[in-house]
């Protein structure tokens, strides 16, 4: 890929520390992305531990499972497809915009409405 772009790239420090950086950063979005899919992991393994657990907390579970599901389908029409393709595919901010052809910044707005609509709703879930 590096040799496909280099009529385009400026590197404004050594090879050497271009490539450590690039390196660097693809490190650092593998391991976000592997995060996202632990996590992922995390929460299925949590439900199935649920379904072994007492009626009340499966119907806690299902209850706020429920909750979410309505609410991220509450959100505008932009603003739910954009979350779900961050959350439920692990795709990065500016793969998101790409792909809508839209602004990276129109990408954060929404996914910061989402998140504050959805959290406004699980606080309260929790407070009752």
């Amino acid at each position: 890929m590096l040799w496909k772009n280099s009529q385009r790239l400026e590197i404004h420090t050594s090879f050497s520390a271009y490539l450590f950086k690039a390196v660097h950063n693809n490190c650092l979005q593998l391991i976000k992305k592997e995060k996202r899919k632990l996590d992922y992991q995390m929460m299925q393994q949590l439900k199935g531990e649920y379904d072994t657990s007492n009626p009340g907390e499966i119907l806690q579970y299902n209850e706020l499972s429920k909750r979410i599901n309505n609410a991220i389908e509450e959100l505008p029409e932009n603003c739910r497809t954009i979350f779900k393709l961050s959350r439920f595919q692990g795709m990065k901010y500016s793969e998101i915009a790409e792909q809508l052809a839209i602004n990276i910044k129109t990408v954060e707005a929404n996914m910061t409405k989402a998140l504050k609509y959805l959290r406004s709703h699980i606080d309260e879930y929790v407070a009752n």
